[in-house]
């Protein structure tokens, strides 16, 4: 399983893969390219009261971002990390 941290910040949060390595790998075992670098991902405070506001779902958003959508077959979980873990 594919561990996405999301890290709070004074302006957001940043999300990112936990592993790269692992993740990399487990996108080309699936036949999905693996991009060159650990992306961050940051949504400001503001956007997140948009998503709210329209109902979208966020987290299945970034999972998208990061190819780990239900339908890439790669089960994954967004892991809220806090200052001192």
């Amino acid at each position: 399983m594919i561990e996405i941290t999301k890290r709070t910040t004074d302006e957001g949060h940043v999300y990112e893969v936990a592993n790269f390595e692992e993740y990399a790998q487990l996108l080309e075992s699936h036949g999905i390219e693996a991009p060159r670098a650990n992306y961050h991902v940051f949504v400001s405070s503001e956007n997140e009261s948009l998503y709210q506001q329209s109902q979208c779902d966020l987290e299945s958003q970034i999972k998208l971002f990061f190819k780990v959508s239900p339908a890439s077959g790669i089960e994954s979980q967004i892991v809220e990390k806090t200052a001192h873990g």
